[in-house]
């Protein structure tokens, strides 16, 4: 369930939130309440609720605008679309706008719930209608926290008696039976206490918690392997015997983890979706690639929502995003999965209208797409803090020099930084663009903002590369980490000057 917060803030544009304020208006929608209170020394103006429709969890793609709270916050949720539950959070907000300390990460909420939610410095605590469900997923949560702290102490106290290097030359096989034994540990717990704490839950309920806790630890097991398998390359040993050890856990068609549940709750788990997307993605036959894996062992709904989750994640990097966005359209039957891809496959594809962004530089000055006409943008979305934007700024040098005296040209770096201080102390320490590059901000809304949801942005630093008529090249143009991708890059540049 934790591990699925480190990318919150990172998830697509598409959706619509319900979010009201009570009123008096009568809604047509199922809704739910949920009212929110902030103990002692707990600064309610930190901290932000979100939901997303169509039951996307909070889950690295996909976007959730993030609703402001106050002390005593009544908040109504609409079920637009006939949903039986809705994922939710509650997340602490940093100064530069991003998740810190959480309270709720894919918890659920269903139509005709009425929950209060308590925080304190303690922790939380829940009552009303529909509070078992937070309370089942809130103890489970302790659960594991109290295990993992348990290992903690365990390991603390053989390294006071026998070293650092006793546990530094273990043997990797033996490391990694270690922590699958300690992963076994940890289902168990899941299991145990998620079914002492069941009784008021409804067994589809009950089902999708279970997954979504199970997902989330075959999604840790996995990266456990993916570790020692660097490990064991890096030492140049054989790895075909832990090779065969994934190939006997994570067979083709599933594993004996999720065989009891059902399609109709494999498609929902937040846990599931997160877990065979990384499958996928870091595939047990290199061989193989990710979309075709979840094209030809999938169906129906889950196939949907697996396919769209891949495409969303992977458009910068496959080289035939486009390609695939196209195909996926021929078999996805899910409305909203629909939307979704077409909204990639129109704002992003050659051709299409660019988005006419309305955005002020460090001076105030207001920059718009439209004043650029005649011009090839190169437009970089980043962050102040962003590991990944500083190596983009350098890499990019020679490109930028190449061209800095071609007034044809436009250099473009857009900033999420919420916080306009922050953003301007980036820009000064020359970390993040370049001189003479056009330096624009999302103006407070950050990763919410109109242009950053139109080229569905979900990792950063993201570029996206614009013609002398206003119209987009490409939505994944290479990035100049090597020679020969610095060469592609420059070589696009220049068609698109001659054009």
């Amino acid at each position: 369930m934790k591990a699925l917060l480190i990318s919150i803030f990172l998830f697509a544009s598409f959706f619509c939130m319900g979010n009201q304020r009570h009123d008096k208006q009568k809604d047509k929608f199922a809704t739910a309440q949920i009212r929110i209170s902030y103990g002692p020394g707990v600064q309610a103006e930190n901290w932000r609720f979100s939901y997303s429709e169509h039951q996307w969890p909070a889950m690295s793609g996909f976007i959730a605008n993030l609703m402001t709270t106050d002390t005593k916050s009544l908040l109504i949720l609409s079920f637009k679309n006939k949903e039986t539950f809705l994922y939710i959070g509650l997340y602490q907000i940093l100064k530069s706008g991003f998740v810190g300390k959480y309270g709720l990460s894919n918890y659920l909420i269903s139509p005709g719930d009425n929950v209060h939610l308590t925080v304190t410095t303690n922790g939380l605590s829940f009552s009303g209608k529909g509070s078992e469900k937070f309370q089942a997923i809130y103890i489970v949560d302790k659960a594991l926290d109290s295990l993992d702290q348990k290992k903690q102490e365990e390991n603390a106290a053989v390294r006071k008696e026998k070293g650092q290097f006793y546990f530094d030359n273990l043997r990797i096989l033996d490391q990694m039976e270690g922590l699958k034994s300690y992963r076994h540990r940890r289902d168990s717990v899941i299991r145990t206490t998620l079914k002492a704490n069941s009784l008021k839950l409804e067994d589809r309920i009950y089902q999708l918690i279970e997954c979504n806790f199970l997902g989330t630890e075959e999604y840790g097991k996995w990266n456990m392997y993916c570790y020692y398998m660097r490990k064991l390359i890096q030492t140049g040993k054989d790895s075909s015997l832990i090779m065969q050890k994934i190939n006997a856990a994570y067979e083709e068609g599933g594993d004996q983890t999720f065989r009891k549940f059902g399609d109709d709750i494999l498609a929902l788990s937040s846990g599931y979706l997160q877990f065979k997307y990384y499958l996928a993605l870091i595939p047990i036959v290199p061989e193989r690639d990710g979309y075709s894996y979840i094209k030809d062992h999938f169906t129906g709904l889950l196939r949907d929502r697996l396919i769209t989750t891949y495409l969303v994640n992977q458009k910068k990097r496959l080289k035939d995003s486009p390609i695939l966005i196209k195909d996926a359209l021929n078999f996805v039957t899910t409305g909203y999965c629909r939307d979704i891809l077409n909204n990639m496959n129109n704002n992003l594809a050659p051709g299409a209208m660019a988005f006419n962004f309305s955005l002020s530089d460090s001076t105030g000055k207001v920059i718009r797409q439209q004043d650029l006409a005649g011009k090839v943008v190169l437009l970089d979305f980043y962050f102040t803090g962003c590991g990944g934007c500083k190596a983009l700024k350098e890499q990019m040098e020679n490109v930028v020099k190449k061209f800095e005296n071609n007034s044809a040209i436009a250099f473009v770096s857009i900033s999420i930084d919420k916080d306009k201080q922050e953003w301007k102390t980036g820009l000064n320490s020359h970390l993040y663009t370049h001189p003479g590059s056009i330096d624009l901000n999302t103006g407070g809304l950050g990763e919410f903002h109109p242009i950053v949801k139109h080229y569905n942005v979900v990792g950063y630093p993201t570029m996206v590369l614009i013609d002398k008529t206003g119209r987009i090249i490409t939505g994944s143009p290479p990035r100049p980490y090597t020679p020969e991708r610095e060469t592609q890059l420059m070589e696009m540049l220049e068609l698109a000057l001659k054009q």
